[in-house]
């Protein structure tokens, strides 16, 4: 049983985005975008690390990305500065190698990492954006409200991001993760709300 629930938490969610990143995107794409989502976790297993509250467990996967567990309840600002970790590194990275743009691999690596942050920024369920607004409108409200507002916020941008995802797709023939990812949030939202 141990072993069944390793696989569903920790296996399988990476197996599920890998094999939609292979089977659609070059492998080129899906190897960086796998490196740029593995410095995401880092940056917030860093932050996690920097609160020095504890024991950090192993990180699980999700069809979301990493969850860590600090072993206790995290305030709200400390879910902020969580949340924050990853996208910062993944900006910062992208700063760092603005100047060799010449490499057009390093290029990609950049862009990917900057993607990365600014899809993680958004303000939806399930994101680092999302649990920063969540964690921010939960201290000003009660938890009811905050969730349905970011559950109407999930709704309005996903669907208007799986649009232009689509729409971008067709233009580059690139990029079936994000579009997956944008559809897969929006089809989740609308069967919770059903």
């Amino acid at each position: 049983m141990k072993t069944i629930k390793i696989l569903s938490d920790k296996v399988f969610p990476a197996v599920f985005w890998l094999c939609i990143m292979l089977a659609f995107d070059s492998p080129l794409v899906c190897f960086l975008s796998v490196i740029s989502a593995a410095i995401h976790e880092i940056g917030h297993i860093s932050a996690a690390a920097l609160m020095k509250n504890g024991k950090i467990s192993m990180p699980r996967g999700t069809v979301w990305g990493l969850k860590i567990d600090t072993g206790r309840l995290l305030s709200y600002r400390e879910e902020i500065f969580i949340a924050a970790g990853g996208p910062i590194i993944n900006i910062a990275l992208f700063i760092i190698l603005l100047p060799f743009f010449t490499s057009e691999y390093l290029f990609l690596f950049a862009f990917l990492n900057l993607l990365s942050a600014l899809t993680n920024l958004l303000p939806m369920r399930g994101t680092d954006g999302g649990r920063i607004v969540h964690a921010i409108l939960s201290e000003r409200l009660c938890r009811e409200s905050a969730d349905r507002i970011i559950g109407h916020l999930t709704l309005a941008i996903s669907s208007t991001l799986t649009f232009i995802s689509l729409s971008l797709l067709m233009l580059l023939g690139e990029g079936w993760w994000i579009f997956a990812f944008f559809f897969a949030v929006m089809l989740g939202e609308i069967l919770k709300s059903h």
